[in-house]
């Protein structure tokens, strides 16, 4: 399903495909994302997510580059550094325990980095009993940091189609497939979809005075 088939569901059983919509695609679109993240993380967080077939994709050739290890608008300088994503990677579903993925490897799928915490990545670079070849990462405000190689790919619930943005996607003659946002697929998982339209569907009927059949009569009926 497609983003803009989402938004048409809405419309049809809000009983406003034919009619002049009071919500736009856009606040629509922003109703389903809000009740999507909140219920693919009760989902999550009730382990239901990993006994589904998940459709996660792949973000492929995401660099990295070395930071400092203080942010620089803090106006401190440090020796020590770290590696990060050049660029926020595209966000992802997130649950209690961060961000809902599947892997994180280098592009040839030889290294896998494991997933940690800011807290916990500090421990266990300072431990003496960890072993030196384990790499790790922890997010951040939009980004990977951690024992990252130069490229990296990353396996997850994204929130959008990837076809929108991938790095790493030769193209033909270096002419980019322009697609529309509203017709890129939804990526909630599909056995939430229907759960997710009737949320939102809940919260924009109250707001929109829907003719029932029975006023349709009255109204008809008037001297």
């Amino acid at each position: 399903m497609t983003r803009r088939e989402a938004i048409s569901n809405v419309k049809t059983d809000l009983k406003l495909v034919n009619a002049d919509a009071r919500k736009t695609n856009k606040e629509i679109n922003t109703l389903l994302d809000k009740h999507a993240e909140w219920l693919i993380d009760r989902e999550s967080n009730s382990f239901k997510l990993s006994r589904r077939n998940i459709n996660y994709q792949s973000y492929e050739c995401a660099d990295v580059i070395k930071v400092p290890t203080i942010d620089p608008c803090c106006n401190v300088t440090t020796k020590c550094t770290i590696y990060r994503t050049k660029n926020k990677i595209p966000a992802l579903y997130e649950d209690s325990n961060g961000i809902i993925h599947k892997e994180v490897t280098s592009v040839d799928r030889s290294t896998e980095i494991k997933a940690s915490t800011l807290a916990d990545y500090k421990i266990k670079k300072e431990s003496p009993w960890g072993k030196k070849t384990d790499k790790f990462y922890f997010y951040s405000n939009g980004y990977l940091y951690g024992d990252l190689p130069k490229k990296i790919r990353i396996v997850g619930l994204f929130k959008d189609d990837l076809v929108l943005n991938n790095d790493c996607k030769p193209c033909k003659d270096c002419e980019k497939k322009c697609i529309n946002y509203l017709d890129s697929v939804w990526q909630v998982p599909g056995y939430l979809q229907a759960q997710v339209i009737d949320f939102v569907v809940k919260e924009i009927a109250p707001s929109i005075n829907i003719p029932t059949q029975e006023k349709i009569d009255k109204n008809e009926n008037r001297p």
